[in-house]
């Protein structure tokens, strides 16, 4: 039984130390991190840092739903003080709808990107944008879109 034990916790962390080890690459990779003013304008420049990132990096290799069951257990110690995986991966995300938002302002009314599109400019998959489209009350169908376009309908633009 002993060994069983310390085998989990042994695995639990090699997969914490990969998720620094990856963590650490993306912020070294992101611009100006080091010179934001708070915790949120750091984390909020972390492209795609998201369990589904996580699970996909071939470098780390471990399945979203155990960076899922680390996020919340797992404290960070930057220059700004604690912050928990969690944390990050909130900012992250709330930086996504900050993104998308945009994307959807500037596009054509005619011919609105389809989730793929937008997915493809952040660096996240199709359901997360599917997600969040939702989340920020806007049409997660092209169709649907160009007709709120059309008839004016267009709550999210306000």
């Amino acid at each position: 039984m002993a060994d069983i034990v310390k085998k989990a916790m042994n695995e639990r962390l090699l997969h914490l130390q990969q998720i620094g080890d990856l963590l650490i690459r993306k912020i070294r990779e992101t611009p100006g991190f080091f010179d934001a003013q708070d915790l949120e304008d750091a984390l909020s420049g972390l492209d795609g840092f998201t369990p589904e990132m996580i699970g996909k990096d071939s470098s780390v290799g471990i399945h979203k739903s155990t960076v899922s069951r680390l996020r919340n257990v797992t404290l960070l110690l930057p220059k700004f003080g604690k912050v928990s995986l969690d944390r990050v991966f909130e900012i992250t995300k709330k930086a996504h709808h900050y993104r998308i938002r945009d994307i959807i302002a500037k596009e054509d009314q005619q011919s609105p990107c389809t989730q793929e599109q937008i997915a493809e400019q952040i660096g996240i998959s199709r359901e997360m944008v599917g997600t969040i489209l939702e989340e920020l009350g806007i049409p997660t169908k092209i169709g649907q879109r160009r007709e709120a376009y059309r008839k004016g309908e267009a709550e999210w633009l306000r």
